[in-house]
């Protein structure tokens, strides 16, 4: 092979072509592709299933009405239109589970709703006369 060749592969790759070769060799043999893909395909799973049981429960809240549920600005599309409000989100930030991208994150978030620790809470008007008054100040 060529030196310039080798030289052109080290500045891209930061390896030589024998370190490369052992990486690649290794990577084939214990099947981390395989592993790769198979950890992407839990976190696809693990989002589809976090994001249609809370798009459930939502749909359940806010019936009759069928509004898409909207993560950022929850308060102000969400709660000061149909009165809803979350509690017991187990993650630091609201966001879809679309955006998460930890199994750990994905599969708390599942089983706190699952088991009811999260949910959508329906306001009473007084209830949320008090937490408009208390969001603006």
């Amino acid at each position: 092979m060529s030196l310039k060749l080798e030289e052109y592969f080290f500045t891209q790759a930061k390896l030589t072509l024998a370190q490369f070769a052992i990486k690649l060799e290794a990577y084939c043999l214990t099947g981390m592709g395989d592993v790769a893909k198979n950890y992407h395909k839990e976190i696809l799973h693990l989002r589809s299933q976090c994001a249609t049981l809370i798009g459930e429960k939502f749909s359940a809240i806010v019936a009759p009405y069928t509004p898409r549920l909207i993560y950022q600005g929850f308060h102000s599309v969400i709660t000061l239109k149909y009165g809803v409000i979350v509690e017991g989100w187990s993650l630091p930030v609201f966001h879809p589970p679309g955006d998460l991208g930890s199994c750990v994150e994905l599969e708390t978030l599942f089983h706190t709703w699952n088991m009811g620790v999260a949910k959508f809470v329906k306001l009473t008007s007084k209830q949320l006369q008090e937490g408009i008054k208390q969001w603006r100040d």
